[in-house]
């Protein structure tokens, strides 16, 4: 179960301005603080004289020269430019002790990698930094967006899907309507067990919730579901929604906005779309297994129309990326605040399974501004893999829940990033077919063996194993 450290650090800064601050001013008085005073009780007995007293007074005595070392030699990169402080120091004595204080100390000066937190804590400093300012208080503005998860194992499994479409005049929504099922009705066992057991599930709302309104004038395509359907996304194993596209304003303004309403009931986080500016450049964080991974959306589509408003400093819109300055700078913000840096794009050309030229310049430019891994959507059909610079680029990823007519748009899969716990990761494709109002988990060896050969043909340098995972040994950086 989810839960947002914004909350957590608005309690806690509640208590801070009440009560004072409750951490150190000065490190001497660290015992006091943690261990009591040391007076006596009614007994004759002191606090020292309990078990309360988890460290002997030798830790105690060095740790004010151990923080100084540490603050002496600690890099940019191992601090990863956090303003780590005494007071930061003595809440990491507080939850891990003088000895693995100690060792911090020696791994810095022995200029390790940032990585040496990982190892000591389980925790890196980008997830270390979120639970300071949560336990304490400080720097509150650390924990906007931020959300704290369970993984199910050692590794974090993170799945991604394409297109959905849920609008109440398309035949298979009313055909379900008739029949009061929803879209967890309309897989297949195996895939709803795929998408409900990732850790982080991360789809596109390709249309707006709401009821009533005025679509767009002119505009081919206008999608309005009721808002009750966005529990469909939560009965899905939804953690983070993408509403960069082009239609989610296909009810303008007032459309966007009921349709954020409707996402926000749920519970669910959301990027690429906003109120104004600010809120579609948002970055959206999950703190998972010792990790901090950022997830971040926008949209080239429309390149030559203009139905899809981009956000400004005080409308509602997307944030397009057509010109990818403005997403450069979200890039490079999430490179500095997270662990993982995620790209979720709505781009290329639709009907087309090969990704083109503006597609490959824009993932440079992202992997530029520091990327971890590209994701990329709307053509309505799959498109083929790359490495870009040594990037993992899934071009597209089609339709996932979608009735559209052109064949090509049957074939549809789930992308899956897999985080293992020495930061190393993997990315997998499973083949999924979209037909007769259904998404299907393929099954059958033949079937999945098929899709395979079929996106490593429209790949560049890119082959699958028998399990679908990228073969590194591809690699073309």
């Amino acid at each position: 179960m989810k839960k947002s450290l914004k909350m957590i650090a608005v309690l806690f800064a509640t208590v801070i301005c009440l009560t004072g601050c409750k951490t150190m001013e000065q490190l001497e008085n660290l015992k006091d603080l943690m261990y009591g005073t040391g007076e006596e009780s009614a007994d004759g007995a002191t606090d020292k004289d309990t078990d309360k007293v988890l460290v002997d007074n030798t830790i105690m005595e060095d740790l004010e020269v151990v923080v100084e070392e540490i603050l002496n030699n600690i890099t940019a990169e191992q601090s990863k430019g956090y303003p780590l402080d005494e007071n930061f120091f003595a809440w990491f004595y507080g939850n891990y002790g003088g000895e693995i204080l100690k060792e911090a100390s020696n791994r810095i000066q022995a200029e390790e990698s940032d990585e040496l937190w990982m190892q000591l804590t389980g925790n890196t400093m980008h997830a270390l930094w979120v639970y300071y300012c949560a336990d304490t208080g400080m720097y509150p503005e650390s924990l906007l967006n931020v959300y704290a998860k369970d993984a199910n194992g050692t590794d974090i499994v993170i799945d991604f899907i394409g297109d959905l479409n849920f609008d109440d005049d398309w035949p298979n929504i009313q055909d379900m309507n008739g029949l009061g099922l929803d879209a967890t009705d309309r897989m297949n066992d195996e895939l709803l067990s795929e998408l409900t057991g990732a850790d982080i599930l991360m789809v596109n709302n390709e249309f707006t919730y709401g009821v009533g309104g005025t679509p767009l004038e002119g505009k081919a395509y206008t999608f309005q579901a009721h808002p009750s359907k966005a529990a469909w996304l939560t009965a899905m194993g939804t953690d983070i929604v993408s509403l960069a596209n082009n239609h989610v304003f296909d009810y303008g303004p007032e459309g966007l906005m009921s349709t954020i309403d409707a996402i926000e009931a749920e519970g669910l986080p959301f990027v690429g779309a906003g109120e104004n500016l600010e809120e579609a450049k948002k970055i959206v964080y999950f703190v998972i297994n010792g990790r901090k991974i950022a997830f971040t959306s926008a949209t080239q589509i429309e390149r030559t129309l203009n139905y899809t408003k981009e956000a400004t400093d005080t409308t509602p819109g997307v944030l397009k990326t057509l010109n990818a300055s403005k997403y450069v700078e979200v890039i490079k913000e999430a490179r500095e605040n997270a662990d993982f840096v995620i790209a979720y794009v709505h781009w290329g050309t639709e009907g087309s399974i090969y990704f083109g030229y503006d597609q490959k310049n824009l993932a440079a430019q992202f992997v530029a501004a520091g990327v971890d891994v590209i994701i990329g959507g709307h053509t309505h059909c799959l498109q083929g893999f790359e490495y870009r610079q040594g990037v993992p680029v899934f071009y597209s990823l089609g339709n996932f829940w979608f009735d559209w007519e052109e064949e090509n748009s049957k074939a549809t899969g789930v992308a899956q990033v897999v985080i293992h716990p020495d930061g190393s990761f993997d990315c997998r494709f499973i083949p999924c077919i979209y037909d007769e109002y259904a998404t299907y988990k393929l099954t059958l060896d033949k079937d999945i063996q098929a899709a395979y050969e079929y996106m490593e043909s429209i790949s560049d340098d890119v082959e699958l194993d028998e399990e679908g995972y990228w073969i590194k040994e591809n690699n073309n950086e």
